[in-house]
């Protein structure tokens, strides 16, 4: 039969919101296959490789290098094409290269199988990675390529030229109807109370992460004095913060630090925060140089003994407050993500205004050091962190 479709699944993140490429890197990571202990040579060999299996021999190593800038994968200049030397000392013909590869890479790919861009979280995206998207689209014009964007509704409006492309179609997620939300409820709670089952229904207003949630908070609760389930969060956040409180102290602290770096994390640069033994094999990572100027973080609040942040995460991805990512933004550092963004929301709020200075400073310092090439997003963290130099 036919080939199945590949899927390239690229997600935007509010800490890079409006960097330049970064949600088409995002999908472009995914389409690499660049996993998490993909580093330096093995992570360029990797990307040669996988670009050689359908792009043209002759074009195999201009698409790969220009490629490799794009995710942060840079090849040496010793190693590096006339084309590539050229670009990086041109703005302009930097970014007419990197068009031309992605696009000559997406029509290669298209041709052998059909592929489908999935952009998550669309609404901290990017206009140049919108660009890039739809010129790709009109260059693979005849080739199986699709695209699906998913985003809160201020979408259509900021990037109103894709959305308003020819052929595309719009479907909005309504609420979900009380019906189903009743059904959700008494299939998950077996022999709710009637009463409760309403309170549920009308509490969430048709969101179904709120239902969920709700639905969890009452599980908890079974059992409990009455009173303890009558009071239901009147908002997610609150319900999420309310279900937060509930986790042990160490683990509150870790999802804490893990906020400060957005949607996504690494287990290493966390560590970092909370004061704690990188695993990291760089000393840059695991051995900051402390003087006056250096932030530290309240003890009362992030910092703590080491702790087997292993089973910490296990605790979290079996509790579906985070998930693991199959690639990584970061060579050699494994990447996680909150399971929701409002669960980032959640755990970022309960950070005092001193610790999201201080921990925003620390997150930028550890990123630096662990190869993150996005100027916009380190200069994101400083300027949260009160380093404005």
């Amino acid at each position: 039969g036919d080939p199945a479709p590949a899927i390239w699944l690229g997600r935007g993140d509010p800490i890079t919101a409006g960097s330049p490429l970064a949600l088409v890197a995002s999908a472009l990571r995914s389409a690499l296959g660049l996993g998490e202990n993909a580093v330096d040579d093995a992570a360029r060999e990797q990307i040669a490789a996988r670009v050689a299996r359908h792009v043209e021999a002759a074009d195999v190593r201009r698409v790969a290098e220009f490629l490799g800038e794009m995710v942060g994968t840079h090849f040496p200049d010793a190693e590096s094409s006339v084309q590539l030397l050229s670009a990086r000392s041109d703005k302009a013909l930097m970014g007419d290269q990197l068009r031309r590869a992605f696009e000559d890479f997406v029509r290669a790919e298209a041709a052998a199988q059909p592929v489908v861009i999935v952009l998550d979280d669309a609404h901290w995206g990017d206009a140049a990675s919108i660009r890039l998207i739809e010129n790709a689209l009109g260059y693979a014009k005849r080739c199986p390529l699709s695209v699906l964007v998913v985003g809160r509704p201020e979408v259509t409006t900021s990037f109103r030229s894709l959305t308003s492309a020819r052929g595309a179609l719009h479907l909005v997620v309504g609420e979900l109807s009380r019906r189903h939300a009743e059904l959700f409820v008494d299939e998950v709670l077996a022999d709710v109370d009637r009463s409760v089952r309403e309170r549920i229904v009308d509490h969430a207003g048709g969101n179904a992460f709120f239902l969920e949630e709700l639905v969890r908070f009452v599980a908890d609760r079974r059992g409990a004095p009455a009173n303890d389930v009558a009071v239901m969060p009147a908002t997610v956040v609150a319900m999420l913060q309310s279900r937060l409180e509930t986790l042990p102290s160490r683990t509150r602290r870790f999802l804490r630090a893990a906020s400060v770096f957005g949607n996504s994390f690494w287990v290493d640069g966390v560590a970092e925060l909370l004061g704690e033994p990188s695993s990291s094999s760089d000393p840059r990572l695991s051995s900051r140089p402390v003087d006056a100027t250096t932030p530290s973080l309240p003890s009362t609040v992030l910092a703590g003994a080491p702790s087997d942040h292993a089973a910490i995460l296990e605790r979290l991805v079996h509790d579906e407050l985070v998930e693991p990512r199959s690639t990584s933004r970061l060579a050699g550092h494994i990447e996680h993500a909150f399971r929701h963004a409002l669960v980032r929301d959640a755990s970022y709020q309960m950070l005092t205004e001193r610790d999201r200075v201080a921990g925003h400073r620390l997150a930028g310092e550890w990123l630096e050091a662990a190869g993150e090439s996005d100027a916009q997003l380190l200069a994101e963290h400083f300027e949260r962190g009160g380093a404005h130099a």
